[in-house]
Protein backbone atom coordinates (compact mmCIF):
# COMPACT_ATOMS: atom_id res chain seq x y z
CA UNK A 1 0.00 0.00 0.00
CA UNK A 2 1.38 3.42 -0.91
CA UNK A 3 1.57 6.26 1.57
CA UNK A 4 -1.18 8.08 -0.36
CA UNK A 5 -3.56 5.13 -0.09
CA UNK A 6 -2.69 4.75 3.61
CA UNK A 7 -3.48 8.44 4.17
CA UNK A 8 -6.76 8.09 2.24
CA UNK A 9 -7.73 5.06 4.32
CA UNK A 10 -6.90 6.90 7.56
CA UNK A 11 -9.03 9.83 6.38
CA UNK A 12 -11.98 7.51 5.71
CA UNK A 13 -11.41 5.85 9.09
CA UNK A 14 -11.47 9.21 10.87
CA UNK A 15 -14.75 10.18 9.19
CA UNK A 16 -16.23 6.79 10.04
CA UNK A 17 -15.12 6.95 13.69
CA UNK A 18 -16.46 10.50 14.08
CA UNK A 19 -19.81 9.40 12.61
CA UNK A 20 -19.93 6.44 15.02
CA UNK A 21 -19.08 8.71 17.94
CA UNK A 22 -21.94 11.04 17.00
CA UNK A 23 -24.41 8.16 16.91
CA UNK A 24 -23.36 5.85 19.75
CA UNK A 25 -21.79 6.36 23.18
CA UNK A 26 -22.03 2.68 23.98
CA UNK A 27 -19.41 0.08 23.09
CA UNK A 28 -19.22 1.17 19.44
CA UNK A 29 -18.73 4.81 20.47
CA UNK A 30 -16.08 3.83 22.99
CA UNK A 31 -14.28 1.83 20.29
CA UNK A 32 -14.50 4.80 17.89
CA UNK A 33 -13.17 7.20 20.54
CA UNK A 34 -10.25 4.89 21.35
CA UNK A 35 -9.46 4.51 17.63
CA UNK A 36 -9.49 8.32 17.28
CA UNK A 37 -7.01 8.57 20.17
CA UNK A 38 -4.62 6.26 18.31
CA UNK A 39 -5.05 8.23 15.09
CA UNK A 40 -4.58 11.54 16.93
CA UNK A 41 -1.26 10.30 18.32
CA UNK A 42 -0.24 9.04 14.86
CA UNK A 43 0.45 12.47 13.40
CA UNK A 44 -0.53 16.09 12.91
CA UNK A 45 -2.18 15.40 9.56
CA UNK A 46 -4.63 13.04 11.31
CA UNK A 47 -5.35 15.67 13.97
CA UNK A 48 -5.98 18.30 11.30
CA UNK A 49 -8.27 15.85 9.53
CA UNK A 50 -10.23 15.29 12.76
CA UNK A 51 -10.84 19.01 13.06
CA UNK A 52 -11.69 19.20 9.36
CA UNK A 53 -14.33 16.46 9.47
CA UNK A 54 -16.09 17.98 12.46
CA UNK A 55 -14.86 15.89 15.38
CA UNK A 56 -15.15 18.83 17.79
CA UNK A 57 -18.93 18.72 18.11
CA UNK A 58 -19.26 15.02 19.07
CA UNK A 59 -16.23 15.27 21.37
CA UNK A 60 -17.71 18.22 23.24
CA UNK A 61 -21.08 16.48 23.43
CA UNK A 62 -19.47 13.30 24.75
CA UNK A 63 -17.61 15.33 27.40
CA UNK A 64 -20.84 17.12 28.40
CA UNK A 65 -22.79 13.89 28.61
CA UNK A 66 -19.94 12.26 30.51
CA UNK A 67 -19.79 15.12 33.00
CA UNK A 68 -23.56 15.00 33.48
CA UNK A 69 -23.38 11.24 34.09
CA UNK A 70 -20.48 11.53 36.54
CA UNK A 71 -17.90 10.04 34.20
CA UNK A 72 -20.22 8.00 31.99
CA UNK A 73 -21.92 7.33 29.55
CA UNK A 74 -19.00 5.03 28.94
CA UNK A 75 -15.90 5.70 30.96
CA UNK A 76 -13.57 4.57 28.22
CA UNK A 77 -15.27 6.85 25.68
CA UNK A 78 -15.15 9.87 28.02
CA UNK A 79 -11.54 9.15 28.98
CA UNK A 80 -10.65 8.83 25.28
CA UNK A 81 -12.43 12.12 24.47
CA UNK A 82 -10.31 13.86 27.13
CA UNK A 83 -7.17 12.36 25.61
CA UNK A 84 -8.17 13.45 22.10
CA UNK A 85 -8.73 17.02 23.34
CA UNK A 86 -5.29 16.99 24.95
CA UNK A 87 -3.57 15.64 21.85
CA UNK A 88 -5.37 18.10 19.57
CA UNK A 89 -4.48 21.00 21.89
CA UNK A 90 -0.85 19.96 21.83
CA UNK A 91 -0.64 21.18 18.22
CA UNK A 92 -0.69 24.80 19.37
CA UNK A 93 -2.50 27.78 20.71
CA UNK A 94 -4.83 28.21 17.72
CA UNK A 95 -6.36 24.73 18.03
CA UNK A 96 -6.40 25.00 21.83
CA UNK A 97 -8.47 28.17 21.56
CA UNK A 98 -10.76 26.52 18.99
CA UNK A 99 -11.35 23.68 21.46
CA UNK A 100 -12.20 26.11 24.25
CA UNK A 101 -14.48 28.06 21.93
CA UNK A 102 -16.16 24.76 21.00
CA UNK A 103 -17.04 24.32 24.68
CA UNK A 104 -14.61 21.80 26.20
CA UNK A 105 -13.75 23.84 29.32
CA UNK A 106 -16.91 23.42 31.40
CA UNK A 107 -17.27 19.65 30.94
CA UNK A 108 -13.55 19.09 31.52
CA UNK A 109 -13.77 20.98 34.82
CA UNK A 110 -16.86 18.95 35.78
CA UNK A 111 -15.02 15.72 34.94
CA UNK A 112 -12.35 16.53 37.55
CA UNK A 113 -14.58 14.93 40.18
CA UNK A 114 -15.21 11.69 38.24
CA UNK A 115 -13.30 8.58 37.23
CA UNK A 116 -12.07 10.54 34.20
CA UNK A 117 -10.28 13.08 36.46
CA UNK A 118 -6.73 12.23 35.38
CA UNK A 119 -7.50 12.49 31.68
CA UNK A 120 -9.52 15.70 32.21
CA UNK A 121 -6.74 17.31 34.26
CA UNK A 122 -4.16 16.40 31.63
CA UNK A 123 -6.34 17.87 28.87
CA UNK A 124 -6.79 21.06 30.92
CA UNK A 125 -3.05 21.28 31.54
CA UNK A 126 -2.31 20.93 27.81
CA UNK A 127 -4.93 23.52 26.87
CA UNK A 128 -3.54 26.00 29.40
CA UNK A 129 0.07 25.35 28.42
CA UNK A 130 -0.60 25.79 24.72
CA UNK A 131 -3.20 28.60 24.79
CA UNK A 132 -2.02 30.57 27.80
CA UNK A 133 -4.38 31.97 30.42
CA UNK A 134 -7.96 31.11 29.60
CA UNK A 135 -10.84 32.61 31.55
CA UNK A 136 -12.85 29.50 30.68
CA UNK A 137 -10.81 27.58 33.25
CA UNK A 138 -11.19 30.02 36.13
CA UNK A 139 -13.48 27.54 37.92
CA UNK A 140 -10.91 24.74 37.61
CA UNK A 141 -8.70 25.93 40.46
CA UNK A 142 -10.70 24.46 43.39
CA UNK A 143 -11.42 21.04 41.78
CA UNK A 144 -7.79 20.73 40.70
CA UNK A 145 -6.61 21.51 44.25
CA UNK A 146 -9.02 18.89 45.64
CA UNK A 147 -7.76 16.35 43.12
CA UNK A 148 -4.14 17.14 43.96
CA UNK A 149 -4.70 16.86 47.71
CA UNK A 150 -6.99 13.83 47.63
CA UNK A 151 -5.02 10.90 49.00
CA UNK A 152 -7.48 8.42 47.47
CA UNK A 153 -6.74 9.58 43.92
CA UNK A 154 -4.25 7.70 41.84
CA UNK A 155 -0.80 9.14 41.25
CA UNK A 156 -1.58 9.85 37.60
CA UNK A 157 -4.56 12.03 38.58
CA UNK A 158 -2.57 13.90 41.23
CA UNK A 159 0.32 14.51 38.83
CA UNK A 160 -2.03 15.77 36.11
CA UNK A 161 -3.82 18.01 38.63
CA UNK A 162 -0.52 19.45 39.83
CA UNK A 163 0.61 20.14 36.27
CA UNK A 164 -2.73 21.73 35.41
CA UNK A 165 -2.65 23.88 38.57
CA UNK A 166 0.87 24.98 37.74
CA UNK A 167 -0.17 25.96 34.21
CA UNK A 168 -3.28 27.72 35.54
CA UNK A 169 -1.35 29.62 38.21
CA UNK A 170 1.40 30.52 35.76
CA UNK A 171 -1.21 31.82 33.34
CA UNK A 172 -2.92 33.80 36.08
CA UNK A 173 0.45 35.16 37.19
CA UNK A 174 1.25 36.31 33.64
CA UNK A 175 -2.20 37.86 33.38
CA UNK A 176 -1.78 39.70 36.71
CA UNK A 177 1.66 40.97 35.68
CA UNK A 178 0.27 42.17 32.34
CA UNK A 179 -2.59 43.94 34.11
CA UNK A 180 -0.15 45.62 36.52
CA UNK A 181 1.89 46.91 33.57
CA UNK A 182 -1.28 48.30 32.02
CA UNK A 183 -2.52 50.14 35.13
CA UNK A 184 0.87 51.21 36.50
CA UNK A 185 2.04 54.53 35.02
CA UNK A 186 5.45 54.41 33.37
Amino acid sequence: MTSISIAAKASRDIKSHVATLEADYGPAGAHAACALVKLAYAGPHHRANMVGVGAMKPLVQLLRDGAAAGGGPGFSAVDAACKIVGVLAYDGSAIARVLVTAGVAQPLVALLSTDAAAAAALAIQTLLTKAGPLAAFSKAHAPLRRLLLDGASDDRARYAAGSALSALDEGLGRDAARLLRIVTPS
